[in-house]
């Protein structure tokens, strides 16, 4: 019977055994085991330490992470140096290499009590930047020390670790809210059309059946100017344009030898000056016609060029169709500049007359773009509906981009004037769920908390909160469906210290 409870027994003592504390400390945490956070920004840093309670005549670890917050990756420098001042008094420590990429350690040992900062003096390339964390309190008990540490450690029943080192390799960034003015938006579906500015159609300028230049022009072809793109050839019809052009020289042959005989005549006095101007304008009437044919066409018909540099938008004939002059033959667009036509309902008309700017969101890509990016402007918008739709049309000009296509359709956001203050963050930040938002909500730089927010009017870039968040909060703007994701995959104990 004994023996049947042994491996019992065993488990009960190992159990007990790998449970138990310090004796030195009723919280069951040494000086090693509880971790400070601590975090402060500059203008262009992001420091997060992790460091032992400070006290007096103990050795600290300090393990600090730099960010650059110009993309949140980590910081490289020659050298950096750690100061921790209490009134008068301070005792500091410089390092001269990373333990890896961003991460610097340091070992201080206080010799004065009370309440003081820690300042990061950091060289790199022969410049100096200084970030300071204040309120940095040394302590002369140890009891006190680790107990003020454990109750300043946020806790969230909800928290999820996401490591600088994870945020490092990814796209990620935090802010804070901004509070500004934010006026009333109209969303509305654009299609993309080149610029009327941007446009020109050619047409041809004589009767022939059309050949393509090596056999293709296709939409979409880059041109440039002068390059010939198709030829309009009469030869073999009827009405030959060979043949005009060839009637044409001779009438302007003629009219000049008739101009040139009248004049001599004319100083004779042989022949009157009714009949000399009237051969003038004869030979004049003539030699512009041989000109418009000597240029546009040759012995091979009319040659087609492009008028400028741009792309063919659309080709209106087909290879080896007749026709006449003034037909259009295709469309010529210039690239530099686009055309967005909104369509807008009636019950907006007085909310358009507002508008001041807008965030167009691409579909290619899903990219967005405000109207101050593309240099754009607002060109003009309807008074009225008409027989085809009762929506009203409102038209943007914007520079080109590549995610910006002519006969697609973008998202447009218009803004008209703000009118009040309000709290917003930007769309990234955002993470939905059977239609309820969250926000991941900074508790340390490696520490996050999901909190639901509500909602208000967006503009394609940024979205009003009216709940959940508060302007002094700091949240994940870039990267935040990652940090979701890292909360499936582990769970994480608040109390816990952070372990590299």
């Amino acid at each position: 019977m004994i023996l049947k409870y042994i491996p019992l027994l065993l488990i009960v003592l190992l159990s007990t055994s790998c449970g138990q504390a310090p004796a030195h400390d009723e919280h069951g945490h040494g000086h090693d085991e509880v971790k400070l956070p601590l975090t402060a920004y500059s203008n262009q840093l992001e420091v997060f330490a992790e460091a032992d309670p400070f006290i007096v005549g103990h050795t600290s670890n300090v393990l600090a992470h730099f960010s650059v917050l110009d993309g949140f990756k980590p910081m490289e420098a020659t050298s950096v140096t750690l100061s921790l001042v209490v009134g008068t008094k301070g005792i500091r420590q410089t390092v001269n290499q990373a333990v890896r990429s961003g991460i610097y350690a340091f070992k201080l040992q206080p010799g004065t009590a009370g309440k003081g900062q820690l300042i990061f003096d950091i060289q790199k390339n022969g410049q100096q930047q200084q970030v300071v964390v204040r309120d940095i309190q040394v302590y002369a008990d140890e009891h006190d020390a680790i107990h003020e540490a454990e109750e300043a450690m946020p806790a969230s029943s909800n928290a999820i670790s996401f490591t600088k080192e994870q945020s490092w390799k990814v796209d990620f960034a935090t802010d804070a809210p901004q509070v500004g003015n934010f006026g009333s938006v109209i969303k509305a579906t654009a299609s993309v059309q080149p610029s009327p500015a941007n446009e020109t159609i050619i047409v041809a300028k004589s009767s022939g059946i059309v050949n393509f230049s090596n056999g293709m022009l296709t939409e979409g072809k880059a041109v440039t100017a002068g390059s010939p793109l198709l030829t309009v050839v009469g030869e073999g019809l009827v009405e030959n344009t060979e043949v005009k052009r060839r009637q044409a020289k001779a009438e302007f042959e003629r009219t000049q030898s008739e101009w040139i005989r009248k004049q001599k005549l004319a100083k004779q006095q042989i022949v009157s000056q009714k009949e000399l101007q009237q051969a003038k304008a004869d030979h004049e009437k003539a030699a512009a016609e041989w000109k418009n044919l000597k240029n546009t066409l040759n012995q091979s018909g009319e040659v087609v060029s492009a008028a400028s540099n741009g792309f063919v938008h659309q080709v209106h004939v087909r290879n080896g169709a007749f026709v006449e002059a003034g037909t259009s033959l295709l469309t010529i667009t210039q690239t530099d500049r686009l055309l967005l036509k909104a369509m807008v309902r009636q019950s907006k008309l007085q909310e358009i007359a507002t508008i001041e700017s807008a965030n167009i969101v691409t579909s290619i890509g899903n990219q967005t773009h405000s109207l101050k990016d593309l240099n754009g402007r607002i060109l003009s918008y309807g008074r009225a509906t008409n027989s085809d739709s009762y929506l009203i049309p409102v038209n943007i000009e914007v520079d080109y981009t590549a995610d910006l296509a002519a006969g697609g359709f973008v998202d447009v956001f218009m803004k008209s004037a703000a009118k009040e203050a309000v709290l917003s963050v930007p769309q990234s930040a955002l993470v939905e769920e059977q239609g309820n938002f969250f926000v991941f909500v900074q508790l340390t730089p490696e520490l996050f908390e999901k909190r639901v927010v509500k909602t208000g009017a967006r503009d394609g870039m940024r979205t009003v909160v009216t709940a959940g968040l508060k302007s002094q909060e700091r949240i994940v703007t870039r990267g935040a469906l990652l940090v979701k994701l890292a909360a499936v995959s582990s769970s994480i104990d608040p109390h816990a210290g952070h372990v590299h």
